[in-house]
């Protein structure tokens, strides 16, 4: 095991014996800590902090540091048989894409009862994210828009003479993500603000929306050019799989090789092309905060101190817009930690004064474009510690609904009568997996970011100076998380 290896598993054992004895909350509820808070968030600040040590060390003697370590292993262009599956589990992605609407429009009305709901919300949105962060970019080949496309509308346009590349060329140096960007904060406000979400209709004629967006986007702008910068989810999973281990290498000669890499290592070469991906990224990190920190008492409390202010003049949407107001405040929070952080990287680093750097050239707002993807383990880390339970738990209601997907009674399967087991997680594996996600995805993010730094400067020292603002953002992140996850769930009425 190299130097960085070891600079890694010394933080993750003393996490172990740091926090042995606690417990935490399971799905559903949170269990009071029996130590005090603030033990458990220093604690984690202090665990990250060694960790910054000990890789800024192992730095200074690690040769390969500028390694890529990917191994090609399987060359997809001599699989036949795989292609065959692959094309299966498309035709099988329509037919589910088909289901959820129909279910959601069709179906009983009971979110729990209907298919639309608990597919969407846990089994896709959260367990596909997994999937394609923690294994493979499985999107690509599952996305249902693209697949109709390809199956339905290309054909029809290649037959009428018509363009398939789009009628308008994309100015993605400046645009970039705009589309992507606004889709996904819609997508957040239903989430996390609009009180109808678990309706299966909604659901429903929702997906048919948007599924007209996306088809209009192909035809306007080509399929490619609207996968890659407007269909928010082919960019939001494509972020994700940078951290992936598996990723599809395409040649110039066309063959497409699966590569194998140590998590977290296709962030390094990868940056923000504008301010928009930039903001797009900071809104993935902040809206899982932003869905934890919503369940606490100190957003309760919040709500009750303005809402007295407001309600007279919003009267029954005075909650819908505080929270709406929250739901843009947290970004903006976290957006302004972010560039004050790398303000500080910039002084920190005295790279002014190295004229071989070209970082003189560079505002903090460029310097913001270079290291944002460092902060995506942190992103998938708080949203595997704030959903994993939710997804083991509450996914459980897919089994029977695949019987009955409509909620008319049906037994197609014979599983219409499975029952959710809720003994499959308790509280103390839901707080130590809380607490390893948050620590080892600060600790990733702060390998990636001396790796980052070094690829831009070239100078251990430097990267070294650099990195101190990182590492106070990173204590802030961790302690912040921990807290959030810490604290008992309130529901709003």
């Amino acid at each position: 095991m190299n130097r960085f290896g070891i600079a890694i598993l010394i933080p993750v054992f003393a996490t172990v014996l740091l926090f042995e004895d606690s417990y935490a909350h399971g799905f559903g509820e949170r269990y009071d800590l029996p130590l005090p808070l603030y033990m458990f968030i220093i604690g984690g600040s202090v665990v990250v902090a060694v960790s910054f040590l000990l890789v800024s060390f192992f730095m200074k003697f690690e040769s390969s540091i500028n390694r890529s370590f990917t191994i090609t292993f399987l060359d997809l262009s001599r699989h036949n048989i795989l292609k065959f599956f692959i094309f299966l589990a498309k035709i099988l992605s329509v037919l589910t894409f088909c289901l959820v609407i129909l279910t959601g429009i069709f179906g009983v009305q009971k979110p729990l009862e209907n298919f639309s709901v608990v597919f969407v919300w846990i089994i896709w949105w959260v367990g596909l994210g997994y999937l394609v962060a923690f294994i493979f970019n499985i999107w690509n080949i599952l996305n249902p828009w693209a697949i109709i496309f390809d199956w339905i509308f290309k054909p029809i346009l290649n037959f009428l003479n018509m363009t398939s590349t789009g009628f308008y060329s994309y100015d993605f140096r400046r645009y970039d993500v705009l589309p992507a960007l606004l889709m996904f904060i819609l997508f957040c406000w239903v989430e996390n603000v609009y009180p109808n979400t678990d309706s299966p209709s909604f659901i429903g004629y929702l997906i048919l929306g948007y599924s007209f967006v996306t088809f209009l986007g192909m035809f306007l702008y080509g399929k490619e050019n609207w996968l890659n910068f407007g269909e928010i989810f082919s960019v939001l999973f494509g972020y994700y799989s940078r951290f992936s281990p598996l990723d599809i290498d395409e040649s110039i000669s066309g063959k497409r090789r699966v590569i194998l890499r140590p998590y977290g290592f296709g962030l390094i070469e990868f940056k923000s092309r504008s301010f928009y991906t930039t903001l797009l990224v900071m809104f993935v990190l902040s809206m899982v905060t932003f869905d934890g920190l919503s369940e606490t008492p100190l957003w309760v409390g919040i709500l009750n101190f303005f809402y007295s202010s407001f309600s007279p003049v919003l009267g029954e949407y005075t909650i819908l817009t505080l929270t709406t107001i929250g739901m843009f405040f947290v970004p903006f929070l976290f957006m302004s930690l972010y560039y004050l952080t790398c303000f500080f990287m910039v002084k920190f680093s005295g790279v002014n004064e190295v004229k071989s750097s070209n970082w003189h050239r560079k505002d903090f707002i460029q310097i913001g474009q270079i290291f944002i993807f460092t902060l995506i383990p942190i992103a998938l880390a708080y949203n595997l510690a704030h959903y994993f339970s939710f997804l083991l738990i509450q996914g459980q209601l897919i089994i029977p609904l695949i019987s009955d997907p409509f909620g008319f009674g049906w037994d197609i399967f014979s599983t219409s009568n499975y029952k959710v087991n809720i003994a499959i997680i308790n509280a103390k594996f839901a707080w130590f997996l809380s607490l390893f996600a948050i620590v080892i995805g600060h600790i990733l993010s702060i390998l990636i970011a001396h790796k980052v730094a070094f690829n831009q400067l070239k100078n251990i020292n430097l990267v070294l100076k650099s990195q101190y603002p990182m590492l106070v953002l990173m204590v802030i992140y961790t302690a912040t998380s921990l807290w959030i996850i810490a604290q008992p769930i309130v529901e709003i009425s």
